[in-house]
């Protein structure tokens, strides 16, 4: 589709507004948890962190049970979101630049890219074409010098670099775009303030926008405004200064939001909010968040490390919707495309989540050991059924999720046919996808064969 085709179908009449062109807000958490929203609680599991703004999201949102980040770690799944592919076909499967495998490792882990390759189309890329302003405001990780947000389709970049945490979430920041921020300030809304001039500039020349928020927060060093972690000392949570953190990224979205309303563009932007993987849950003496009932945390290919909260927020259907089935990481950019009413790209691995008449079958492949105990290991899930293998010992584990969220019950031996079948789809879909795996350290190590799928 044209440029001017593209405008005239963007610009459709949204909820009986006067035509205008379609915008998107695409917010992504580093390392929240699928429990640290109070509307992914239960009464057996509730959320002790009030999110209400998050909450009012969801209410006029879809919002996915079901959603999974294309890696446990951050890099991946970041370059999973900009250009719809696994991280195997980008190269990075492991956070950058990785870390040495551990004293007791059994195989030796490959090492990763250290930069997502300039010719990887992203999000902006596909939209700057297009009459597009592009700007991303936050964590980038993505690669330094050379392979920035501006280098990837981004008319902006504000903290965006190589790195993967931020020096303090109270300033002085190091990050680039950041040194003028006043001493005290609070890194979360300071990013979110800057955000909101840049849509109000966009809204007030009329242009369309795409806003990538990848927040620093939650990720350590854990830190937030004293006061902001004054409110939970009484309150009955593991970490104040999570909480506090937590506490910030609810109250951005509602900045956001009330920006985008204030500049007349509420009713034609579509707002997605994600995290890039599971909850780490001590990066410290003290747990810092729980997760329960899945099992495991960040740098873990169980539902702990990988099922992250999704809220996609249309604003032709403002209504609550809770969809159950699967969706990934690697959907984002095919349906943002959708909404905009452009073609899916060819070459890309995601499909556009609404619509579907088919439900894909999703793949993980993390052949890296994590600091918080994670193997190297790769995973298929089709439907509720999931299996998990393990590189170091070529154990398969087989989970039927709708049954055991929390995957206490390995059905490898109950139903061997079933993990006979999902463990050599896997290993094709590897073979085909050329993935890189780890060597063993030893002539005793061995890597898993290829006929084993043992429980």
């Amino acid at each position: 589709m044209k440029r001017r085709s593209f405008l005239a179908a963007a610009a459709a009449p949204l909820l009986g507004q006067a035509a205008k062109p379609r915008n998107v807000v695409l917010i992504v958490v580093d390392d929240l948890g699928y429990k640290d929203i109070r509307s992914y609680g239960s009464e057996t599991h509730p959320v002790p962190y009030p999110t209400p703004h998050l909450e009012r999201l969801a209410s006029e949102s879809a919002l996915f049970r079901r959603f999974y980040a294309a890696c446990p770690v951050c890099s991946p799944t970041r370059a999973s979101i900009l250009t719809g592919k696994y991280p195997v076909r980008t190269g990075i499967t492991d956070w950058i630049p990785g870390m040495a495998d551990p004293p007791e490792a059994k195989l030796e882990a490959p090492r990763t890219r250290t930069e997502l390759a300039l010719e990887e189309k992203t999000i902006a890329e596909y939209l700057k074409p297009l009459g597009y302003a592009t700007a991303s405001f936050g964590k980038w990780h993505l690669g330094g010098d050379g392979f920035l947000p501006t280098n990837q389709g981004f008319d902006v970049n504000v903290g965006g670099d190589h790195k993967g945490q931020p020096n303090s979430y109270r300033a002085p920041f190091t990050m680039p775009g950041l040194g003028d921020a006043p001493t005290g300030t609070e890194l979360t809304m300071h990013l979110t303030g800057r955000a909101n001039r840049w849509i109000e500039e966009q809204a007030g020349q009329s242009k369309p926008f795409f806003l990538y928020l990848p927040h620093f927060g939650v990720h350590t060093p854990l830190g937030s405004d004293p006061g902001r972690i004054q409110r939970y000392r009484d309150e009955p949570v593991l970490s104040t200064v999570y909480a506090a953190m937590v506490d910030a990224i609810d109250e951005s979205v509602d900045a956001i939001r009330s920006q985008l309303r204030r500049s007349g563009v509420d009713g034609n932007t579509m707002i997605i909010f994600t995290s890039d993987n599971g909850a780490l849950l001590k990066p410290g003496p003290r747990t810092s968040t729980s997760l329960a009932p899945l099992r495991n945390q960040k740098g873990y290919l169980h539902e702990g490390g990988i099922r992250v909260p999704c809220l996609i927020h249309d604003p032709l259907q403002p209504k609550p919707r809770v969809i159950d089935q699967p969706a990934c990481s690697i959907d984002i950019l095919p349906t943002i495309l959708n909404w905009l009413g452009q073609p899916i790209p060819g070459g890309i691995d995601g499909t556009p989540i609404f619509g579907r008449t088919e439900q894909p079958i999703y793949y993980w492949h993390y052949p890296h050991y994590h600091g918080a105990g994670g193997k190297p290991g790769g995973a298929i899930l089709d439907g509720d059924y999931k299996l998990i293998e393990d590189f170091e010992s070529g154990r398969t584990e087989l989970y039927n999720l709708k049954a055991d969220i929390g995957e206490s019950r390995d059905l490898s031996s109950a139903d061997p046919a079933r993990a006979s079948n999902l463990y050599l789809r896997l290993r094709r879909w590897r073979e085909q996808n050329r993935a890189i795996m780890p060597k063993a350290r030893t002539a005793a190590a061995f890597l898993p064969s290829p006929a084993g799928t043992s429980g």
